[in-house]
């Protein structure tokens, strides 16, 4: 009897260490019979469920996915008060052919990410494989994808391709109107955040998602309300009908009459009446900079035996200094409206004689932002590449404004990586920013616009770039061959497009030096050289056509009867540049420059 007790508490003991061993063959051959050549239930790829499909359905699925993002980009239809702007982000830009110049995003290695998927739950040992699976049936497994964003590039396309379509805020201003002052309402504005579109671009193709991002623009309030300036009406009625400003620096002097005056005027903190500090600097830049004694000077280089000189040394110089100038004007407010005894004391009929304040300009000392010690921090050592065109005959408003963009290029630091917009480094082109009338061609016609003559900077800057191989991201060329430019190697632009765009993809930064000086303008790069070289090939003219006969334009620019051309005639013609940069671990891209010109008739302007 003991004997047989004995032996079935050995079988029990047998069961119970065999039970999980059979359970867990078991678990696994169930398993592996269901989903022999299937993905196991539970795993999630980029939040798609894919248990129970098989590998080249999901990688046939993905694949879909991946070509839609690879040839068309992700979407945004950004909605604001002018309609909807629809913008495409690609994963690369072609260029002037199929050949990849920069790139934006990157899918990552998508197909490893299936590969580890797909291995859960049949590597390692037994039971590694069985926990695996039970785990994975029980509680599920995600994977994601690894997609590389550039943000800083992609960034930048998107503020180039924004720029003109958000309105901008506008805060509200006094305006003189005879003897009446009103307050022109504020605008309110729109935008849109920049870095959580980055964001929103990195889960999408997170989740392969080819679908639209649809994003609102944001209200943009101004600073200053109508409301705001109400309570300060009488003050700016006074001064502007009794108030006279007069700037003096070295000899010279500005005058500021009410009109002026009252279009500062702003609400400060602690609800007292000042001066726009924005717009007190656009005046300083427009007048009074241009007189300023000794000004700073950032270091010049040359390269001289193989080295990179400083052939001119940074200077620290005089700049005007505008919160002083601020301070000074405020001050000058307060005893004015003091001695008017203000508006409310007192009838503005009533108020006194204008009254007349001299205000030194304030300068300070500015150091240069560009030295030696510059150089050495961002292991600048060499010249990289140089482009020079010629400006000789040019109109003065055409130097002016070639001079004027220079200044405003000269200095620039390209980061490894940054994409370079010719309209945003040179800023918003107006007289206040320091710019003149001059000819420019627009909408096919010859015309007066502020800042003509920047096309100059943006086909040097094009060859510049050309010169320093770096990828070209958006050239438009010139609607007719410029003489003094040529066919099939000048840029045009006109804010916010045609732009001029490229990439500093040098891994290094990039200085940029600028100078416009005996008819010429100069840039120049100077950084590190990575090894790569450049051909640019002749350009290939052909598809000549006729210019038509002569256009009269009347304009009443002009006295009565005067006469005078502005244009002569041009061929239009088509022109082919082959451009090819060969990097030093073997790769070549080459771009081609196509470039398709009108024929442009001889334009006189007629006086009416």
């Amino acid at each position: 009897m003991k004997n047989i007790k004995s032996a079935w508490l050995g079988l029990l003991i047998w069961i119970l260490v065999l039970a999980p061993i059979f359970f867990v063959f078991s678990f696994i051959a169930l398993f592996e019979a269901k989903y022999s050549n299937t993905f196991y239930p539970g795993i999630v790829v980029a939040g798609e469920p894919i248990g129970g499909k098989t590998y080249e359905e999901v990688l046939d699925y993905f694949g879909k996915k991946a070509n839609l993002l690879t040839k068309n980009g992700i979407d945004f239809n950004i909605s604001g008060k002018r309609g909807t702007k629809e913008i495409t982000i690609p994963m690369f830009f072609n260029g002037f052919t199929t050949d990849k110049v920069v790139e934006y995003f990157s899918l990552g290695d998508w197909q490893d990410v299936l590969s580890q998927a797909y291995k859960v739950g049949r590597t390692g040992s037994l039971w590694e494989i069985a926990k695996e699976q039970y785990e994975v049936a029980m509680h599920g497994k995600d994977f994601t994808f690894s997609p590389l964003v550039q943000r800083e590039p992609l960034e930048s396309f998107l503020n180039n391709e924004l720029n003109g379509f958000l309105s901008r805020a506008l805060s509200a201003q006094f305006a003189l109107n005879g003897n009446k002052v009103s307050i022109l309402p504020e605008t309110v504005g729109e935008k849109i955040n920049i870095a959580e579109a980055a964001d929103a671009s990195e889960k999408k193709l997170a989740a392969f998602d080819t679908s639209p991002y649809n994003f609102v623009t944001e209200i943009d309030t101004p600073s200053i309300s109508e409301k705001d300036l109400q309570p300060f009406s009488d003050n700016a009625l006074a001064l502007g009908r009794f108030a006279k400003l007069v700037f003096r620096y070295n000899g010279y002097k500005w005058n500021v009459d009410g009109d002026k005056l009252v279009s500062w005027l702003t609400v400060k903190q602690g609800n007292k009446i000042g001066a726009d500090e924005h717009k007190l600097e656009d005046y300083f830049d427009r007048t009074i900079n241009l007189y300023i004694d000794f000004p700073m000077h950032n270091s010049r280089f040359e390269i001289k035996d193989n080295k990179l000189v400083e052939i001119s040394a940074g200077k620290a110089g005089n700049v005007v200094d505008i919160k002083k100038n601020v301070q000074e004007i405020e001050g000058a407010i307060s005893d004015i409206l003091l001695s008017q005894k203000n508006a409310t004391d007192q009838s503005v009929d009533n108020l006194q004689s204008p009254i007349t304040v001299d205000i030194p300009v304030a300068v300070t000392v500015e150091e240069p932002n560009i030295t030696k010690d510059t150089i050495n921090k961002y292991d600048i050592k060499e010249l990289v590449g140089t482009a020079t065109t010629d400006f000789k005959g040019a109109s003065l408003d055409r130097q002016h404004n070639i001079e004027t963009g220079v200044s405003k290029l000269n200095g620039i630091l390209l980061a490894p990586g940054e994409e370079f917009s010719a309209v945003n480094a040179i800023g918003d082109i107006t007289e206040e920013a320091g710019f003149v009338e001059e000819y420019v061609i627009s909408n096919g016609k010859t015309q007066k616009e502020i800042g003509g003559g920047l096309c100059q900077l943006a086909t040097t800057l094009f060859r510049l770039a050309i010169d320093s191989g770096l990828p070209i991201i958006e050239r438009v060329n010139h609607r007719y061959v410029v003489s003094y430019y040529g066919a099939g190697l000048d840029a045009t632009i006109y804010g916010p497009h045609p732009d001029l765009r490229f990439i500093n993809d040098t891994g290094n930064y990039l200085l940029l030096q600028g100078k416009a000086e005996n008819n010429k303008v100069v840039f120049e790069f100077y950084g590190k050289k990575d090894g790569r070289s450049i051909t640019i090939s002749e350009p290939k003219v052909y598809n000549w056509v006729t210019p038509p006969s002569t256009k009269i334009i009347y304009t009443f620019e002009l006295a009565r009867g005067k006469t005078k051309c502005t244009e002569i005639p041009h061929s239009g013609v088509t022109a082919d540049v082959t451009y090819t940069v060969d990097y030093p671990d073997g790769q070549t891209k080459e771009t081609n420059f196509h470039s398709v010109y009108q024929p442009w008739q001889k334009v006189c302007l007629v006086g009416l």
